[in-house]
């Protein structure tokens, strides 16, 4: 009869001890579903969107700026400006009227003012996909984390669980010792496996998500400022010339984050990387970084082609 209730009590002594050491992983975790990297002010998605140039706007200002640079103008909404400019100029250089030299002076504050306000855009986004970064990569450390208590804990639970069985079988015999030590040895194996397979999963909201028209590329953006947003998608843009920076980042996606539209694991991760948010893994969030970083890079070297434009103008390029 003593023996029966040693037998229970080794068996409810490991019960109990496995699952404490399960539990002391801690479950709070930063609040990830506040979006306090959104602007509180809406970017311009509208104005400055794309149309293509004529050949005559651009065959007049092609002898003051590079083609290169024109188009870069016009991502930016600039041409007329920059075609009223070149007009007054003209007029200035056959006129002594002084107040025809401040029209050029005015025509040219407008168009610095128009780059300044472009790259005051391209900085805009670029900080924003900074912080989104910053919030994605942070929370994935935090989890990394858990799952390594988790891991640990679970690691120990089934070592001294194991211990305490076999310890616990060498001092019964018969039923009771093949009772405890198969108690144990099950106890252990769950734990083992357990800690094998451990995954915390955090809820990860992101209602405006500056990945979502990169991936699905339309013509014309409800996130980013249409200036960004011309840079982005036009193939003029990128060092090819064949396709967008935006297209190209997505290509580089599926070929290296395994995000190829194919099957339903797949599909899933690209509805949570590219909606509203979910559920996340450590992994789905140090992904999600690394694509909002890429993204960063490429609209932060969007600075290069404004200060050609930029260096253009001041220099009033005539050849």
């Amino acid at each position: 009869m003593q023996r029966k209730k040693f037998s229970s009590g080794c068996t409810l002594f490991i019960i109990l001890l496995s699952g404490i050491l399960f539990k002391c992983s801690p479950k709070q975790y930063p609040d990830s579903r506040v979006a306090s990297c959104y602007p509180n002010r809406p970017y311009d998605t509208t104005s400055f969107q794309w149309r293509d140039p004529s050949d005559s706007v651009l065959n007049l200002l092609s002898k003051h700026y590079s083609r290169y640079s024109l188009m870069v103008a016009n991502a930016a909404g600039l041409l007329t400006l920059l075609t009223e400019y070149e007009q007054e100029k003209i007029k200035a250089q056959n006129s002594t009227d002084a107040l025809q030299r401040l029209v050029v002076l005015e025509h040219k504050e407008k168009i610095i003012n128009r780059i300044s306000l472009f790259r005051t855009q391209v900085a805009s986004v670029a900080a924003e996909l900074d912080c989104e970064g910053e919030r994605a990569d942070q929370l994935s450390v935090y989890v990394e984390k858990i799952d390594l208590v988790r891991t640990r804990n679970l690691t120990v639970a089934s070592v001294v669980t194991g211990a305490v069985a076999g310890v616990a079988a060498t001092l019964l015999q018969g039923d009771d010792a093949n009772v405890v030590a198969i108690t144990g040895g099950v106890a252990s194996a769950v734990f083992g496996l357990f800690s094998l397979s451990s995954s915390k999963k955090v809820e990860f909201k992101h209602p405006r998500n500056l990945l979502h028209d990169l991936w699905f590329l339309p013509q014309h953006s409800r996130y980013y400022p249409a200036t960004v947003w011309n840079m982005l998608s036009h193939s003029i843009f990128s060092n090819s010339k064949e396709s967008s920076v935006a297209y190209n980042l997505r290509r580089s996606w599926q070929n290296y984050s395994a995000l190829e539209p194919t099957d339903k694991k797949s599909d899933e991760k690209i509805k949570l990387l590219m909606g509203d948010g979910g559920l996340y893994s450590a992994d789905d969030l140090k992904l999600r970084a690394n694509m909002i970083n890429q993204l960063q890079a490429s609209v932060k070297l969007i600075d290069q082609d404004i200060q050609g434009l930029l260096s253009e103008v001041l220099q009033e390029k005539t050849e």
